[in-house]
């Protein structure tokens, strides 16, 4: 699942990443556009402390367009304990494109990811009006930081990793050229069957 913060109306797209929550945001001189969360006793790696009660999550994509910088950040799913029942907001400013109107302009959102158990909840809350923009539900997400096939029976090698793998931004090459997606048949070729992989 893809959430877009950088138009408005906000755009979700469940077809791709169906496996992770990326949120899509934007910077330029006037928003820094990363997520951003209060510490509240945990963090994971991708999240580094930006003073003492915040800390900030590192985008996992970044696209240089012009005087915008497109960010795309993963959203760790983090299950409820005893102590730490909820986790803490992700709150982000961005640049955003209205869909109707073609205007620029910049926003502050407030998103969460919550575990429901069953399922995880996505929601978009517009912190400027109060509003709840969008809720959506998740049945699995992959909750490791990093794909990490070196703990598996099956690995991948080759530079292009499966889609649903890959960030978005990272799927557009240098020359802004779509990376061709692999079929099943590549995919099964670049597959080693063993942890320290048996090639022959």
């Amino acid at each position: 699942m893809v959430i877009d913060l950088t138009r408005r109306p906000v755009v979700i797209n469940t077809d791709i990443c169906l496996k992770w929550v990326i949120v899509r945001t934007a910077s330029n001189r006037d928003v820094r556009g990363t997520l951003q969360r209060e510490y509240e006793g945990t963090r994971h790696p991708s999240e580094k402390s930006i003073g003492n009660k915040f800390i900030e999550l590192t985008p996992g994509a970044t696209r240089v367009l012009g005087e915008m910088i497109y960010l795309e950040s993963r959203l760790i799913p983090t299950r409820r304990t005893k102590n730490y029942p909820l986790c803490a907001p992700y709150e982000v400013a961005t640049v955003y494109v209205d869909s109707y109107t073609r205007r620029r302009g910049t926003w502050r959102a407030q998103v969460t990811l919550e575990d429901a158990k069953a399922n995880w909840i996505v929601s978009v809350r517009d912190e400027g009006s109060k509003v709840d923009l969008v809720m959506a539900t998740v049945k699995t997400l992959e909750e490791r930081e990093e794909m990490d096939h070196n703990d598996s029976i099956l690995q991948l090698r080759g530079p292009i990793k499966p889609q649903d793998e890959v960030f978005p931004l990272n799927r557009i090459d240098k020359d802004q050229t779509p990376i061709k997606p692999m079929s099943i048949w590549e995919r099964i070729r670049n597959i080693t069957y063993g942890p320290e992989g048996y090639d022959d």
